[in-house]
């Protein structure tokens, strides 16, 4: 049976703009976080769509596959499952006993919003997750900030616009650390910063602008009456995400 392995995948957004979930993975003891974070993000990637398809939103892994894709260790693996199960962000179904289905909660049909853009296949090219240490409480606030920003992008201009704040906000990292956590994101070659001026009310128009990699890069066309995209991937995501 046949399937189709896309360079991005499609990631539930809801959990991050409206359950705010991302705040309940802890730094305290950040192993269990982090590999949650990643083993999504390998979960995500391994979705299948067209023929062969475990179902909307499932993949069908075995540990020692979680164990390459997320580069985990696998007494990781299971801290890393019961997280995500508990968050309601992923369900475990019954496999053929050396594999599991596991089903993304709140995946969306075909056509249908509420899902952004993850770049899977850039993580796995620039070594994301071979880079991203389990026992960093610096690797899991960049986590968080990353999947923030991808939540916020801009389906136009490819780009995400928020205040420091508004990542606290939404992540729970403190405001040096979200610095830092950036800094970290740019090191691991997934973001690109756009000069701006983070002010908390000077609106939008003064907040740095992050760029998500992987996701094709946006240029003025020649007109300079707007964006256009070049590269292998469009800019559109299904929806919009309200800022609240």
């Amino acid at each position: 049976m046949s399937w189709t392995r896309l360079p991005w995948a499609k990631m539930p957004s809801a959990w991050i703009s409206e359950r705010m979930a991302l705040r309940s993975f802890q730094a305290g003891s950040p192993g269990p976080s982090i590999a949650a974070l990643k083993l999504y993000l390998t979960i995500l990637g391994e979705v299948r769509h067209g023929e062969g398809s475990e179902g909307l939103g499932c993949a069908r892994l075995s540990y020692t596959q979680l164990e390459t894709l997320a580069d985990l260790s696998r007494s990781m693996i299971r801290p890393g499952l019961d997280l995500l199960t508990s968050q309601k962000l992923v369900r475990a179904e019954v496999g053929d006993g050396r594999t599991h289905v596991y089903a993304v909660t709140g995946y969306p049909p075909p056509g249908q919003p509420g899902w952004r853009m993850i770049p899977i296949g850039h993580l796995r090219r620039s070594g994301f997750f071979q880079r991203i240490s389990a026992r960093s409480k610096a690797d899991l606030a960049a986590l968080k900030v990353y999947f923030v920003l991808a939540t916020f992008r801009d389906g136009k201009t490819g780009e995400t616009s928020l205040s420091y704040e508004k990542i606290n906000h939404y992540t729970g990292v403190g405001r040096n650390d979200v610095s830092r956590a950036l800094s970290r994101l740019v090191d691991l070659d997934t973001v690109r910063i756009h000069s701006g001026r983070d002010s908390y009310d000077t609106g939008n128009q003064g907040y740095n602008r992050y760029e998500l990699l992987g996701l094709g890069q946006p240029k003025r066309e020649v007109a300079g009456s707007g964006w256009s995209a070049v590269g292998s991937m469009p800019f559109t995501d299904a929806d919009q995400v309200d800022f609240g």
